[in-house]
């Protein structure tokens, strides 16, 4: 039995049935992971969700390129998550910049609004700020904010698992967070023993996902 779980990251119900086949114990679902993972449609959310038993959250992204986004991408992502609570899904990814490179908490709260038992984990956006320990300390006074996906700032999870080990002492018991970047079902015990998280993330996390 692992130290840790897994998080496979998908983008078809064949990926899915088969993450939750090779023992991931958690799916990320989007779309478009060319393009860094969009918003899934509500077909593939109900797909997915009658033929797996594991915990799925959704991606909350609208479009894509830059996560400076818009009033009517803010409207679109609300539109979203509300669809994703009327289909049973409580827990969401997302994540939101500022023009002047801090995480956008007024976006995460806005989306936080949409359910009082929504659960968020904020994505790989925060690997762009240039304190990313300060806006772990930011999260923390967020409620519906659980979890914390990053690379530590760097290509790899392997690259940036000092920074990883630091978010990880100043989350505490208040925010898991989720170690990723070419995090593969080779490499996970080399990587864990560099950084020591609960939580790894990945399309190849489990063997034959893509």
């Amino acid at each position: 039995m692992h130290p840790f779980r897994i998080e496979a990251c998908v983008e078809t119900l064949q990926q899915a049935v088969h993450a939750q086949a090779m023992g991931a114990h958690q799916i990320e679902l989007c779309t478009q992971l060319d393009q860094d993972g969009l918003t899934p449609s509500r077909a593939l959310i109900r797909q997915v969700m009658a033929a797996v038993d594991l915990p799925v959250k959704v991606m909350i992204r609208p479009r894509p390129g830059n996560f400076v986004y818009s009033r009517d991408d803010r409207e679109a992502a609300i539109r979203s998550v509300c669809l994703c609570l009327e289909e049973g899904i409580g827990r969401i990814v997302t994540g939101a910049l500022t023009p002047d490179g801090h995480l956008d908490l007024d976006w995460i709260t806005a989306l936080a609004a949409c359910g009082d038992d929504l659960r968020i984990t904020v994505h790989k956006a925060i690997d762009a700020c240039q304190r990313p320990l300060e806006e772990v300390r930011n999260l923390t006074q967020i409620s519906s904010v659980d979890s914390i996906l990053s690379s530590g700032g760097a290509a790899t999870a392997r690259a940036g698992a000092p920074v990883l080990r630091e978010m990880i002492t100043v989350s505490g018991d208040r925010l898991t967070i989720i170690a990723a970047g070419r995090v593969t079902f080779e490499n996970i015990h080399d990587v864990h023993d560099l950084i020591g998280a609960s939580v790894y993330h990945g399309r190849r996390i489990v063997p034959g996902l893509l």
